[in-house]
């Protein structure tokens, strides 16, 4: 049975985001979700990749997906960034605590 190539990509990039995401509750994060230097020096076990995804300011998002015959390769730029030192990841607070007035979605999530 074949599949349409654009649903498998789909699949492809929510299983490596869903990896990518499972390194907070893998690894950890200080729980004021301050970004230190010393993350860079976690070796392996870091969050590098599910703190470049979870910062507070990103609003765009690129991937490109790669079939390299037994596996893919996937690679995303955020926008406009993260992993700054002394910086928070996100500010803890209510649901939509930090969204403009009238900007909170049904997701929960600040409309930008």
């Amino acid at each position: 049975m074949s599949r349409p190539i654009h649903l498998m990509k789909t699949k492809i990039l929510s299983q490596a985001t869903a990896v990518w995401w499972s390194q907070l509750s893998r690894f950890g994060m200080r729980s004021n979700m301050m970004f230190y230097a010393s993350e860079f020096r976690r070796g392996s076990r870091n969050v590098l990749s599910w703190s470049k995804m979870a910062w507070w300011n990103n609003r765009h998002l690129g991937c490109a997906i790669r079939n390299c015959g037994s596996f893919y390769y996937i690679a995303c730029m955020y926008g406009p960034g993260g992993n700054n030192v002394n910086q928070h990841v996100y500010r803890i607070g209510a649901v939509c605590s930090g969204c403009p007035r009238g900007q909170c979605d049904r997701l929960a999530l600040c409309r930008w």
